[in-house]
């Protein structure tokens, strides 16, 4: 398993060429994918966001090849799709991928993170457990869910009554 710097954002930004940037920045109708860096969910939750059209597939594939995400170099377990091409699978000997779908990003200073939707390749919704989990590691947010929906929020926590 691997150990990452609590300091360091579990929110990774990812285009075509890889890495980009980590942190919460305005943001509409991007791809997501939710990751653990274990096979059974229960390492340190990652949240990958892919900027521009990069789809569920190549995204995940962005991560996984991600040398902070994965410094071993491990291989990703692949699967061919529908459309031809060849991703990798949602399960691997080294990590598993239990949601999908899209990300919003409201807000200049208090941002509401929106997720929704789901990938049709991979038949994967957004995972309520693993935003709990990612939470943990942002400061200021918990996860919301309003009712009648299939959208889950990650919202700034209500500030305790100053006296």
């Amino acid at each position: 398993m691997n150990d990452h710097p609590a300091t360091e954002s579990p929110i990774r930004w990812y285009d075509v060429n890889g890495f980009v940037k980590t942190g919460i920045f305005s943001a509409s109708g991007l791809s997501v994918i939710q990751l653990y860096l274990d096979p059974k969910g229960t390492a340190r939750p990652f949240l990958g966001i892919g900027m521009g059209a990069l789809k569920n597939g190549f995204l995940l594939e962005q991560m996984l090849n991600d040398p902070f995400l994965n410094p071993a170099r491990q291989r990703p377990e692949m699967l061919r799709f529908r459309d031809g091409h060849t991703h990798p699978s949602r399960f691997g000997s080294w990590y598993y991928a239990p949601g999908m779908g899209t990300i919003t990003i409201l807000g200049e200073k208090i941002q509401k993170i929106l997720l929704n939707g789901e990938s049709l390749d991979y038949a994967a919704g957004i995972d309520a457990q693993h935003l709990e989990k990612l939470s943990c590691f942002l400061p200021g947010y918990e996860v919301s869910r309003p009712r009648d929906t299939l959208t889950l929020f990650l919202v700034p926590k209500p500030r305790a009554l100053e006296r």
